[in-house]
């Protein structure tokens, strides 16, 4: 049986010579391989958005081709509210939907209330004015 006193002494051997210079390392392949990775993600990125430039290229020419009836313009909330043009039957569905129709922006109220009180709120007004557009 070993005991601490007759188990061989652990020394380190100290020489005279000059410790050798390390040589340097180079990256390791978890860095190279992260490096082709980065590269790889760029170079796809490069040819998606070149994709998405020329395709959207092809689309703008094809838009300025066709002739397209000048867009009237959006409707202020006041003009949604009036309801201008509208017969007094479908002016009274216009404003019985707009009461009852719940704002999907998740500001929980109608769509008639979202229009008065919320300004920053952009899906009332496209809410009403498709159902004015549909009412007309």
């Amino acid at each position: 049986r070993l005991t601490v006193s007759s188990s061989p002494p652990r020394f380190r051997v100290v020489t005279d010579d000059p410790p050798r210079p390390r040589r340097p390392r180079g990256p390791g392949p978890a860095v190279l391989l992260v490096g082709l990775y980065a590269l790889l993600f760029i170079g796809t990125l490069f040819v998606l958005r070149s994709r998405a430039v020329r395709s959207s290229a092809g689309a703008r020419a094809g838009d300025a081709s066709q002739a397209k009836a000048p867009a009237s313009p959006p409707l202020t909330r006041a003009a949604l509210l009036e309801a201008a043009g509208l017969s007094p039957a479908a002016r009274a569905e216009y404003f019985h939907r707009l009461s009852s129709d719940c704002c999907p922006c998740g500001c929980d109220l109608n769509v008639r209330d979202c229009l008065v009180s919320d300004e920053t709120c952009v899906k009332s007004p496209a809410i009403a004015a498709a159902l004015l557009r549909e009412l007309e």
